[in-house]
């Protein structure tokens, strides 16, 4: 949290009179800025058990997989229906991997998705009302904002990455950061 410098006894407009003041002085600004590298995660074998009839398994990468983009608008494997993407080419990704072989594992934690990122802002103001005996009472703002500059992040864990589903392969159905919030408060106390 930062007082921000203007009203009396601060560095800009210190000497004003009460109204302006009343006004400009006693802005907050405070913020949190989170930000992660992305998690691993793997391509699945699809619905072929390389190692036992409990576990799926992983598929084996059989050439180069180009470098996880997330695209918002990829365009599908086969057919029409594009949408956001771990890859910008989803169809060069999947013909980098293979079914593992009986007996094999496949690779494990070879890709890695987006990181969660948000900037969250709050701005506050507070006005001195009255005294009443010897109890000061105020008001205060509050506006806040949270994912202030809206930014879209695709948990990496939805991606359908699986050999057992190559039209959808990258596609991604669910979202790690919330869409932008605002919300606006005031307080009275006594």
């Amino acid at each position: 949290v930062a007082e921000l410098p203007f009203g009396r006894n601060k560095k800009f407009f210190s000497g004003t009179n009460r109204l302006v003041n009343g006004l400009i002085g006693g802005w907050q600004l405070s913020g949190v800025w989170r930000q992660s590298s992305g998690m691993p995660t793997s391509v699945g074998n699809g619905s072929f058990w390389p190692t036992n009839w409990n576990v799926s398994g992983f598929a084996s990468q059989i050439g180069v997989v180009p470098p996880p983009q997330t695209t918002k608008n990829a365009p599908a494997v086969v057919g029409p229906d594009g949408g956001a993407n771990i890859f910008a080419n989803p169809a060069a990704a999947l013909a980098a991997y293979g079914f593992t072989l009986p007996g094999q594992s496949g690779q494990r934690n070879g890709l890695r998705g987006d990181g969660y990122f948000t900037i969250d802002l709050g701005l506050a103001k507070r006005f001195d009302l009255f005294t009443s005996g010897d109890h000061l009472n105020t008001l205060q703002f509050r506006a806040e904002s949270f994912n202030i500059t809206n930014t879209a992040r695709f948990d990496p864990q939805s991606a359908n990455l699986t050999l057992g589903d190559p039209n959808n392969f990258g596609r991604y159905t669910a979202m790690l950061t919330s869409p932008r919030v605002f919300q606006f408060s005031l307080r009275y106390e006594f």
